[in-house]
């Protein structure tokens, strides 16, 4: 009876933490915007050599929903939003919910797709790394164009706010990412002084997990931005996974006291 309550508590404790380890990883906010519709045109050019493709796909396309697109990977696609159907709604903010494209630009054009301005409007250069994000507060912008690319085929969200939304949009994500890193430095702590006054095996192996999803949490929220280079965004998966892997690695030692039990 001893042996099967103490097989049921550490599956029970090994469930909750690979829970834990996908809802830190994956914990996202979402804001209180209007679904975006526009034209999606992939072409692997610059604005000037793309702009007939911009202007013949808003006639002969039908409008998609950008908030959730599988773009391909090493393809470069243009998002093009008309402005004007929003203008009531003070809606002025684009952003896109993807800290690791390999590319992303942001264009103002006018009635006749002329560029407007090149420049990044942005509220918060330090939250542009991690959430691009352009304000279109000039009345002669008609239509928005987003050019991104990523180097693995990958979704990316585009979303459209008003200023208030998306500053309340970027103080939920930084109260959270706050709370969650909190957290796990805590129970590393604790993790770590429980084996340096009792040198148990299994706070080892949860002071290693814990160390696995902080890392693993950190680059998922776009953190290595801050020391970002060019190829930075061809290692982000393949960093993110590895941390992935090592933590299911310790769960697995974990179950390793399990035989004793059942023998």
């Amino acid at each position: 009876m001893v042996q099967v309550s103490a097989f049921a508590r550490t599956v029970f404790i090994n469930i909750l933490l690979v829970l834990f380890s996908v809802a830190a990883s994956s914990c996202a906010i979402a804001a209180n915007d209007t679904a975006v519709t526009g034209w999606i045109v992939p072409a692997n050019s610059s604005f000037t050599t793309a702009k007939p493709l911009l202007q013949n796909a808003i006639t002969t396309k039908i409008k998609s929903d950008l908030s959730h697109v599988r773009i391909e990977a090493e393809q470069n696609y243009w998002f093009i939003i008309d402005l004007s159907q929003y203008r009531k709604s003070s809606l002025s903010v684009i952003y896109t919910d993807n800290a690791y494209l390999s590319h992303i630009n942001f264009y103002a054009l006018d009635d006749d797709f002329s560029l407007l301005s090149t420049e990044q409007n942005d509220i918060n250069p330090v939250i542009n790394k991690v959430l691009p994000h352009q304000i279109y507060n000039n009345d002669g912008a008609h239509w928005a164009v987003v050019s991104a690319r990523h180097n693995d085929i990958y979704w990316i969200n585009i979303g459209l706010t008003t200023q208030q939304q998306f500053t309340e949009l970027v103080n939920t994500k930084l109260r959270n990412f706050t709370l969650i890193i909190g957290l796990l430095l805590l129970c590393i702590s604790i993790a770590g002084t429980v084996y340096i006054l009792s040198h148990q095996t299994t706070s080892l192996y949860l002071l290693a997990y814990f160390g696995c999803i902080l890392g693993e949490f950190l680059i998922a929220k776009g953190m290595l931005n801050y020391f970002s280079s060019e190829q930075l965004p061809l290692w982000f998966a393949k960093l993110q996974f590895s941390f992935q892997v090592l933590a299911l690695a310790v769960i697995s030692f974990c179950f390793q006291p399990l035989n004793h039990l059942l023998q």
